[in-house]
C-alpha cells in the first residue's frame, strides 16, 4: 500500500528508544532526548529498547501522528513498523528487490501488510430529511453532505416499506427522521512492512 505524506510539515523528530512501559490501555516510550511518547498498547508491544523511532510532531488539528519504527534486532522485510492515519490507499509498488520501503525522496512509504485497523468512532445525533436518501429494494442510502455522513437505513426501523420508485418523488417528502448512532469518523492503519 502506498502512503504519501509530507516530511516537511509537520516537523519530524527522531530518536533511539531507551525504555518502553506497557500500561493497561497504552504504552509510554521514552526516547534518548527524554521525550515521553504515548503509543497505543498494540504498537507499544512491538517496540523494543534500541529501536529508532521517527514521528511527526502535531501542529494543529491532525487526526493522528505518523510513526516510523526501525527495528535494529530484525533484518529483512520485517524491519520497519509504520503507524499513520490514512484517507486513501492504492496498490503497493515493488522495488527492484521485490520489496517495498521508504522512497528515496522520503515522501512515500510502501507497506506489504496491514496488521491492524482501528477506526475512530464518534457518537452522533441529528435530524435528516428523507429526501436526502436514495431508495432501493429493502434499504436506503442516506447522506448528509454538510456533516460528511453516510449510512444505510433499514425500512423495518421506520415501519415503512419503500422501493426504488420513491426516488422519482422523494423531493416532495417533508418528513425528517432523527438519527442517533456511532459513526466511523476516520481510519488508522497500523502497517508492518514485510511478509
Amino acid at each position: 500500500m502506498s502512503l504519501a505524506h509530507s516530511i516537511s510539515t509537520p516537523p519530524i523528530r527522531h530518536g533511539r528508544v531507551l525504555s518502553v512501559e506497557l500500561r493497561q490501555d497504552a504504552a509510554v516510550c521514552v526516547i534518548a532526548d527524554k521525550t515521553r511518547l504515548l503509543l497505543s498498547r498494540f504498537l507499544g508491544s512491538r517496540v523494543a529498547v534500541g529501536d529508532d523511532i521517527a514521528y511527526a510532531v502535531p501542529t494543529g488539528d491532525e487526526v493522528g501522528t505518523e510513526i516510523l519504527i526501525t527495528k535494529h534486532a530484525v533484518t529483512g522485510p520485517s524491519r520497519y513498523l509504520y503507524h499513520a492515519p490514512i484517507g486513501y490507499v492504492s496498490q503497493p509498488k515493488v522495488d527492484k528487490r521485490n520489496q517495498g520501503e521508504p522512497s528515496r525522496d522520503g515522501q512515500t512509504f510502501f507497506a506489504r501488510r496491514v496488521i491492524a485497523f482501528s477506526p475512530e468512532l464518534r457518537r452522533r445525533r441529528f435530524r435528516l430529511a428523507l429526501r436526502r436518501c436514495e431508495f432501493y429494494d429493502g434499504r436506503a442510502l442516506c447522506r448528509d453532505v454538510r456533516r460528511k455522513l453516510e449510512f444505510w437505513l433499514d425500512p423495518a426501523i421506520l415501519h415503512t416499506v419503500w422501493d426504488p420508485t420513491w426516488n422519482q418523488w422523494k423531493h416532495l417528502l417533508e418528513t425528517k427522521i432523527e438519527v442517533e448512532g456511532t459513526f466511523v469518523q476516520s481510519g488508522k492503519y497500523r502497517m508492518r512492512r514485510g511478509a
